[in-house]
């Protein structure tokens, strides 16, 4: 073969060079998809996505193999000429992709006309250059190779190079130089334009991508960083350990979340508002209701608290379910957990969150009506169904139950997984309340079975129970639900119905704390705070940095916060004359009230209050405002339970713990830089 001259080795070498090429693409996606899925929201940076990547066989092979097509490439530019190497290169690495794409299961867009196109292409690469020299024969180094098909004038060339024009050259200079061009040459470049912007394969969306793929304009709330903890002199059993990427105040001895809040306060300058997480709380909560109600697992709504540090505590525990409403929140609780812990329950069922359920595999979707029922038959046909049912005429949760065999019927016709009932009951039931409804919950099970309809779950939905797990309150309402439970389902026969109820509240409540600064005071006549013309004497109204528009919003939910001064007085507590106050925040809206009365010592301007018991509905999935900081802190016998429960979920495997060690510590490096 003469060197520079396109033979049956050029063709060769180009076909090799672009499936390489369009082979590995497809592999790499999915490849990439995969990372992804594992990635952690920190791994912000592409070079970080980058390194988790490789670690990945699947993604480092394909790449390997798509470099060597590249060094391969730059041979053939060398060797060959490059108007026949490049569009035949793209044409063959096109066409390969997207069938090898086909053959892995991506949705690809390819229509009949991008196949004819690519076709024609081809054919056309072949006959414009069939053999052309690549070595200069002319005596003028400054004109370039001639062309099959072109006759070139003695006109300027727009570029100085002595390559050959590419197709796409061709074709803008035949609109504006006067080179002359062949019609078949013209088709042909035109044709590879076409193709050229065709569309790209679309990928199986993945759960990293919902929020993307959502139009909507909110934002993702931005944590600003907390602080590190610095041990105060001579305390040596306060340490500083690393929990999902956030720092934690471990200490030997007990502490109150007033305790912790006043060390923030000592060791931070600025005033601004921040929370106090005490870790072992949420451990200490989730035991009891174990312990309490052993046959009813709990579950959490990702809408009462987006904090990270407590979606991982709860999600290494495998009894716990999120309970999602959202896309967001979906998108929230696959970073922690798999997608047959979620359970999707919404007010406002949309079609478009019952199809980006079905495509994670979401494992549970709960419907209240036949139009609900058939929107998950086509979009998420192999999720399984909980029907939320009305047991309470006062409580507008859930279809009637004169519906409920209509609903029956057709699932069975649809050939839906329907395959258990949850109701709500509202924040006033009662332990007789839950024992009623679940009597008619095994009637509907038994009415199920009888329509051919296998049973397996029950949710009984927000259980309203007192967070004082020592309480005489506490201990009748799980004994009762348990004692119900245990008669109505007994588990010699129903060994695989699953009992799961909303622990939210219950879990997250107390272990939250709010500090806010006192910005501005105001004095006025005690009645005109409480409504109360017997009330003489002084009031004042406070405005501190944080309000419904922030934090507070929990307030339109039904909590209720209080505060207390952070700083005892120095004054004896009965010697010092107490005030009636408000709380407002510092909009200065009507709305905008953190408190509406409270009795204590006049406070001055600059002073810190703290809010106990704010964990549920204060740090939202989404806000146009920054997410407030927390610290956080755990007692040392917790925080070692807890690290024995995470090396517990570590792969049994010595090859798969190598492989997460060794992500773990090049995770701790990325974070370091």
């Amino acid at each position: 073969m003469e060197v520079g001259t396109c033979s049956l080795e050029c063709i060769a070498s180009v076909l090799v060079v672009g499936f390489l090429w369009g082979a590995t693409n497809p592999l790499l996606r999915i490849a990439s998809l995969e990372n992804q899925d594992e990635g952690s929201k920190s791994l912000s940076s592409p070079l970080k996505k980058f390194i988790y990547a490789f670690l990945n066989w699947r993604f480092s092979i394909p790449f390997l193999v798509n470099q060597l097509g590249s060094v391969l490439f730059h041979v053939l530019l060398v060797a060959f000429p490059v108007s026949v190497v490049v569009p035949c290169v793209n044409a063959t690495q096109l066409v390969s992709a997207i069938f090898v794409g086909l053959i892995l299961g991506e949705k690809t867009k390819l229509s009949k006309i991008n196949i004819l196109g690519a076709f024609l292409m081809g054919v056309g690469m072949i006959g414009i250059n069939p053999k052309i020299p690549c070595t200069e024969e002319s005596s003028d180094p400054s004109s370039p190779p001639p062309l099959r098909g072109i006759e070139l004038e003695q006109t300027p060339l727009i570029s100085s190079s002595t390559r050959t024009p590419s197709l796409l050259g061709i074709l803008i200079r035949s609109c504006f130089s006067p080179i002359k061009v062949s019609t078949f040459q013209f088709i042909s470049a035109f044709i590879f334009l076409l193709i050229a912007s065709a569309q790209p394969p679309i990928s199986q969306p993945t759960h990293s991508s919902l929020i993307r793929q959502s139009k909507t304009t909110s934002v993702m709330r931005l944590r600003l960083p907390s602080a590190t903890y610095y041990p105060p002199a001579g305390k040596d059993e306060w340490t500083r350990e690393m929990f999902n990427e956030q720092s934690v105040m471990v200490v030997s001895s007990p502490h109150n979340p007033t305790q912790m809040a006043r060390h923030v306060v000592d060791h931070v300058s600025s005033q601004n508002p921040f929370f106090v997480m005490d870790v072992a709380a949420v451990q200490r909560h989730l035991e009891a209701w174990r312990s309490g109600m052993p046959r009813v697992r709990s579950g959490f709504p990702v809408k009462y608290n987006a904090d990270p540090i407590l979606a991982r505590l709860l999600a290494n525990n495998d009894d716990v379910i999120f309970e999602v409403a959202s896309i967001e929140e979906l998108q929230m609780a696959l970073d922690y957990v798999d997608s047959s812990r979620i359970v999707l329950s919404s007010p406002l069922l949309t079609r478009k969150s019952i199809r980006a359920a079905g495509e994670v595999g979401c494992g549970v979707i709960v419907i209240e009506s036949l139009k609900q029922l058939n929107d998950v038959a086509s979009y998420a046909l192999h999720s399984e169904i909980l029907l939320a049912v009305s047991f309470d005429p006062q409580v507008e949760v859930g279809c009637s139950l004169e519906d409920v065999l209509e609903i029956f019927e057709m699932a069975r016709i649809l050939g839906v997984h329907l395959t258990g009932i949850c109701f709500e009951l509202g924040s006033s039931a009662t332990a007789n309340c839950y024992a009623k409804a679940l009597k008619e919950t095994r009637k509907l099970f038994d009415e199920a079975k009888m329509m051919g309809l296998a049973m397996s779950r029950i949710g009984m939905g927000n259980i309203s129970i007192t967070r004082d797990f020592a309480s005489v309150d506490y201990k009748m309402l799980c004994s009762s639900i348990e004692t119900t439970l245990n008669e109505l389902f007994p588990l010699c026969y129903f060994s695989n119905v699953e009992v799961f109820a909303n622990a939210g509240s219950f879990l997250v409540m107390n272990a939250f704390s709010l500090c806010t600064n006192v910005i501005g005071k105001q004095a006025l006549e005690a009645k005109q705070i409480t409504n109360d013309d017997f009330d003489d004497g002084v009031g004042f109204v406070y405005q501190t940095n944080e309000g419904v528009y922030g934090s507070f919003g929990c307030r339109l939910l039904d909590v209720n916060p209080l505060c207390k001064p952070l700083h005892e007085s120095e004054m004896p507590e009965e010697m010092e004359e107490q005030h009636f106050g408000t709380i407002v925040g510092p909009s200065l809206d009507d709305m905008d009230v953190a408190q509406e009365v409270l009795r204590c010592r006049q406070l001055r301007v600059g002073e810190w209050l703290l809010w106990e018991e704010m964990g549920a509905f204060t740090i939202p999935i989404q806000s146009d405002q920054p997410a407030l900081p927390v610290y956080y802190y755990a007692g040392r016998e917790c925080w070692d339970r807890l690290m024995n429960k995470a090396l517990d979920r570590r792969p049994s495997s010595s090859f798969q713990r190598r492989r997460f060690d060794r992500r773990q510590r090049l995770r701790g490096l990325l974070i370091f830089f």
